[in-house]
C-alpha cells in the first residue's frame, strides 16, 4: 500500500510552510531595521513615511494613528498574534493580501490592533537605506 501524502496534502503543507516563513523573514527584517534605526539614532524613521495604521487601544475604535517604520518593527517585534490576510479566488485557491494584522498589549496593557501594509513597509524601508547609502 502506498503510504506518500496526497498531492494535495503537500500543497497544503507547502502552503502552511510559506505562512511561517512570511512570518520568520517579517521578523528577521524588523529586527535589522531596529538595530540600524537604534545605531543611527532614529533617523531611518525621520526619513520614513507611515506603512499602516495602529489603533493604540481596540477598545476605543477611533484611536488609529500613522504606524511610523519603528513603531511598526516594534509592533512585528514584540506581536502576540500575527495574521496574514488571506483571499480566496474564484477556483478555490487561496492568495495573500498585503497586509498583515498583529496584536498585543502595550505597556499599559491596552489591547492594540496594527494594520501592516506590506507593500508600503517595503518602500519605506528600501527609500530609507537608499537615501542612508546611496549607491
Amino acid at each position: 500500500m502506498d503510504t506518500k501524502p496526497s498531492f494535495m496534502t503537500r500543497f497544503i503543507r507547502l502552503q502552511e510552510g510559506e505562512e511561517d516563513e512570511i512570518k520568520r523573514i517579517l521578523l528577521a527584517v524588523a529586527i535589522t531595521t531596529r538595530v540600524l534605526d537604534d545605531g543611527l539614532s532614529g533617523q531611518p524613521n525621520r526619513l520614513a513615511t507611515p506603512c499602516g495604521t495602529l489603533n493604540t487601544d481596540t477598545r476605543r475604535p477611533e484611536q488609529v494613528v500613522d504606524l511610523s517604520l519603528r513603531e511598526a518593527c516594534n509592533k512585528i517585534i514584540h506581536t502576540n498574534r500575527m495574521r496574514l490576510d488571506m483571499s480566496e479566488n474564484a477556483a478555490g485557491r487561496r492568495y495573500l493580501n498585503p497586509t498583515i494584522y498583529l496584536y498585543g498589549n502595550d505597556l499599559r496593557d491596552r489591547p492594540y490592533k496594527a494594520s501592516l501594509d506590506v507593500v508600503a513597509f517595503a518602500k519605506c524601508l528600501s527609500n530609507c537605506i537608499f537615501a542612508l547609502y546611496p549607491l
